[in-house]
This record gives structure tokens, sequence and C-alpha cells, in this order.
């Protein structure tokens, strides 16, 4: 968002979608990590139960959520990273214009929400080699 050439009000489209419900499903390996899906309702006709399918709306569509987009997305999977013990906390580096598409010099706003001194990258440990295809299935 380029300052000045739109409304500087970050906002972002929240609620509940039509004929539909959002619901979760817990991990098999990881039970507190619960997937999202949305159960979509048919056509009373079709006398056939709601269809289940994945939901990568995130928590924007889950009516039980407040959305606080300066606060962002709270970090459910951060225990379950750090207990494989594979990664480690980086100091990471101040996010750039250019990270989010930008010029240098371009979307203030747009990137002092985005340094959060708060919140720390995981990077692998020297010498670890982390499978992805294992880290990520829950």
């Amino acid at each position: 968002m380029l300052e000045g050439s739109v409304n500087p009000t970050l906002a972002v489209s929240t609620g509940p979608l039509p004929a539909s419900r959002k619901v979760y499903v817990a991990g098999t390996l990881h039970p507190d990590i619960r997937v999202p899906l949305r159960e979509i309702d048919l056509s009373p006709a079709a006398k056939e139960p709601a269809v289940r399918v994945y939901d990568s709306s995130g928590p924007y569509t889950d009516p039980t959520v407040t959305t606080d987009i300066a606060a962002g997305l709270p970090p459910v999977r951060a225990t379950w990273i750090a207990a494989r013990g594979d990664v480690e906390a980086s100091p990471g580096r101040a996010v750039r214009p250019e990270d989010n598409g930008l010029k240098p010099g371009e979307g203030k706003k747009l990137m002092d929400l985005r340094n959060r001194p708060d919140v720390k990258p995981a990077i692998d440990k020297v010498g670890v080699l982390i499978d992805l295809r294992e880290a990520c299935h829950f």
C-alpha cells in the first residue's frame, strides 16, 4: 500500500462465509495443531451431508476470533517447532519496503507495522538439515 495513494488504514475482511461454517480437526501427531476445514452445505434437495474442504482463509473467517492486524497471528506452532530441537531464534533483520513489493521509502506505515522486534525468526541450527516433509507434517 503506497502512502497517500489509498486509505492508509489497514483492514482485513472478516466474518463467516455463506452456506458454510468453519470447523477444526485435531492433528494426528500433534493434537494441539488444529487443521481448519470448511463445512459447505449442499442444496437441501440433494439430501446429502455437508462437504468438508481444507480452509486456507486463516482465522479471518472464524466468527469466534477477533482479528488485530497490528498484533499478527498467534504463534500456534511455536512450541511444536521448538520441541523438535532443530531450530534456534535468530535476530533476523528489519523488514525493508522491497520485501513487500514496494520501492525504498514507500509505505512507511506498512513498514512500521511489519517491524516487530518481539518476533524472532527461527533458523536451522548449524549442522542440522531440516526435512520439510517431516517438519511440516501434522
